[in-house]
């Protein structure tokens, strides 16, 4: 199952590619644009929200809906010594570990979370995150496809 849905992520990563990657206006348009003549904008500061108990949550990208859906992309926090509380996920996803360790918890099972890891949810799925042993946030990156519909 685990296989089925990381195949089906790429996929639908894969159908809204031209969306998530954007030309930069002056090295596309010319001759002689280097990469110090273009003025990046900074980007917004990111704006968490705590969606339920525990999660904190921002979203840094949704894709436009296709026939097989859309890709959210979002960043999520547990703070230190914290427990975020079962949440139902509509969609699948991957869940990837940017820093911290922590215990995640899908329809009741266990498995202990470390940096670098990645974890398959299906659709359906209850996620859980114990974060209450660390002395510091867990960071995890979700990447959500399919019927996003907003968090969670």
């Amino acid at each position: 199952m685990a296989a089925r849905t990381i195949v089906h992520c790429l996929a639908l990563i894969a159908l809204c590619a031209p969306t998530l990657y954007l030309p930069l206006p002056a090295l596309a348009q010319g001759a002689g644009a280097t990469p110090a003549a273009i003025d990046p904008q900074p980007l917004p500061p990111r704006r968490y929200v705590q969606i339920a108990p525990g999660w904190l949550v921002a979203r840094v990208f949704t894709s436009e809906r296709s026939a097989a859906g859309a890709v959210e992309i979002a960043d999520v926090l547990v703070g230190p010594r914290q427990r975020a509380v079962p949440l139902p996920m509509h969609a699948g996803g991957l869940f990837e570990v940017h820093a911290g360790s922590a215990v995640l918890e899908i329809n009741g099972k266990k498995q202990k979370l470390t940096q670098g890891q990645i974890v398959a949810i299906a659709p359906g799925d209850r996620i859980a995150v114990d974060n209450r042993a660390q002395p510091r946030p867990l960071v995890v990156r979700l990447i959500r496809f399919g019927d996003v519909g907003g968090l969670p």
